[in-house]
């Protein structure tokens, strides 16, 4: 099917977000792109919906959470493959629970 296409079609791959790095990841404009020049869809925007179509079965998923899948700059995943990848909320909350010992700290003495 088009994810198994997708996952071999080269667009697949780590990519870097300010300090995160999502394995196993697609830009969806590339991925639109690669979609009509391939022939699995006829437009734009039936790719468009072939991407929704995914994200809908719980085959991929916006990198930031969201549900949609858009003809734009966004990083998709598959959500098979996301052990791990990125900060976890645990590891925030954490970090933010530094920050905030640390400002105390400081304000203490």
């Amino acid at each position: 099917g088009v994810a198994q296409e997708l996952r071999a079609s080269g667009l697949v791959g780590d990519r870097r977000v300010m300090l995160s790095t999502y394995h196993n990841s697609f830009d969806a404009q590339h991925a639109i792109t690669w979609m009509v020049r391939s022939g699995r869809a006829p437009n734009r925007s039936a790719a468009c919906d072939t991407g929704a179509l995914l994200v809908g079965a719980g085959i991929v998923r916006a990198a930031d959470g969201s549900c949609e899948f858009r003809d734009g700059p966004a990083l998709m995943r598959f959500c098979d493959e996301e052990s791990g990848e990125g900060p976890s909320v645990a590891s925030l909350l954490a970090g933010t629970a530094g920050t905030v010992r640390a400002r105390i700290g400081r304000h203490a003495g």
